[in-house]
């Protein structure tokens, strides 16, 4: 989520008010913010996704995309507790295999 901080702060700085929002989010920095300790984010613990989401809504003042930056480690329970939050918020979600598949065409 420090990315999307970044963004927020360049984009004040240079007096930019974008219309919409991508947030790049991964299932292990929800657990992160969730409580979690480093050594056990591999652990599947959807609970721990949740109490990650109050810094996921912090970002859901303007028009805004979740893509979920999948890992190995993410399981599917995790995935599916982040899209039904989004969905919940009428919020477009969507899991990009950026790490796991690279630049490899589909």
């Amino acid at each position: 989520m420090a990315f999307t901080l970044h963004g927020n702060l360049k984009c004040r700085s240079a007096g930019l008010n974008p219309a919409a929002v991508v947030i790049v989010a991964t299932i292990r920095a929800l657990k992160m913010h969730g409580g979690v300790a480093l050594e056990a984010l591999g652990i599947p613990d959807p609970r721990a996704v949740e109490r990650g989401f109050e810094i996921l809504a912090a970002h859901f003042g303007k028009p805004v995309v979740v893509a979920i930056n999948r890992f190995q480690s993410d399981g599917g329970d995790e995935l599916d507790v982040v899209h039904r939050y989004c969905a919940g918020r009428n919020v477009a979600s969507a899991t990009a295999n950026v790490f796991l598949a690279g630049g490899r065409r589909h």
